[in-house]
């Protein structure tokens, strides 16, 4: 949907998240990057915490958040 059917992508610096807005029918949608991703995994190891996890990834056809988050505890 980025920069198709009017919607923008943004980065919310504050979150360390992506963002779709639509300023014509007002929908925002959330979601994650490879960005997002390794920002939640720098922090995880930042802060000595267990370990990550997520509902599922059925949208991540090709694996980018799964590699990401490989990458990011080697």
């Amino acid at each position: 949907l980025i920069n198709k059917k009017g919607f923008i992508e943004y980065k919310d610096e504050d979150a360390k998240a992506p963002f779709l807005f639509n300023p014509e029918t007002k929908q925002y949608i959330s979601y994650d990057n490879e960005w997002s991703v390794a920002n939640k995994c720098d922090y995880v190891l930042k802060n000595k915490l267990g370990g990550v996890m997520f509902w599922e990834y059925n949208s991540d056809k090709r694996g980018y958040l799964l590699n990401q988050i490989t990458k990011s505890f080697k």
